[in-house]
């Protein structure tokens, strides 16, 4: 248990080549709970009209790997975060995770220039879960929720959520469903979609870091070898050519890319058809 709560450590402390950002983390969490709010206050078409909305992000899984919960971690710190729970209210935001990130994430100080932005900055109240106490550490939640707004509405993934796993996520689906079953579920995948489809600077810096990878990967390496096994007549299986592209992905020094392996990632395994 002590060394995992020191892996996690190192991963969220930036020794593994992750820096969290405090302007992106507050711009962001801000641009959340603005388009949120806004949408309520105007039409009402990509949040439902949500009084609240909770998002769980619950403990990593390789089968679970394209949820917006984990997209929105990655969106607000530049790293995929477990095991937290966001609750927006009309007063607040809370934020439920294990007291190592609560550390991390509480350290993170509002910019000096933050007024100057054109999104409000939140109020920001981080819970830390603990096993013993179970429950109640949703309390403060519940009653957040109760209170936001018209209080009748709670914006969800509710197909995501229902597959999250972990103590935490499964302890506050349980108080969900017995505290707050009265409240309407609606759906915030729309508005969340809405949300990440804009790009800052950095967002399109990253695209087109992305497609420079791919495009030197298929000229230098993957189109070539294809080329060779049609003139020579060979007998190569898409999975070979599919495993190579992948192992390129991952040392993007091979095709001299200024890129560590650490920083790329590739969202699925190459796929090699013919046709």
């Amino acid at each position: 248990e002590r060394e995992k709560r020191e892996r996690e450590k190192e991963r969220m402390s930036g020794k593994s080549g992750v820096e969290l950002n405090s302007e992106q983390y507050y711009k962001r969490l801000g641009r959340l709970v603005q388009a949120w709010k806004e949408d309520r206050n105007g039409g009402e078409s990509l949040w439902k009209g949500a009084d609240a909305v909770t998002i769980i992000s619950g403990k990593h899984s390789e089968e679970l790997m394209y949820k917006k919960s984990s997209t929105l971690t990655m969106w607000i710190w530049g790293v995929e975060v477990p095991n937290v729970i966001f609750v927006l209210t009309e007063s607040k935001v809370f934020i439920v995770t294990t007291a190592v990130k609560v550390k991390l994430f509480s350290d993170l100080v509002v910019p000096a220039d933050a007024s100057s932005w054109n999104v409000p900055v939140p109020e920001v109240e981080y819970v830390t879960f603990t096993k013993d106490k179970g429950e109640e550490n949703f309390a403060p939640l519940v009653e957040a929720i109760k209170g936001s707004f018209d209080g009748k509405k709670l914006g969800v993934l509710q197909k995501e959520s229902e597959k999250e796993g972990g103590l935490a996520a499964t302890l506050w689906k349980k108080v969900l469903a017995d505290q707050l079953a009265d409240l309407v579920r609606v759906s915030a995948v729309t508005g969340l979609g809405a949300l990440f489809a804009v790009k800052e600077r950095q967002d399109l810096g990253k695209v087109k870091t992305a497609a420079s990878i791919t495009t030197q990967l298929y000229k230098k390496f993957l189109l070539p070898d294809v080329e060779t096994a049609i003139d020579e007549e060979k007998k190569v299986t898409h999975s070979t050519l599919a495993e190579k592209a992948e192992d390129i992905i991952f040392t993007p020094e091979k095709i001299n890319h200024k890129l560590s392996s650490a920083d790329v990632d590739s969202c699925y395994m190459p796929i090699i058809q013919s046709g």
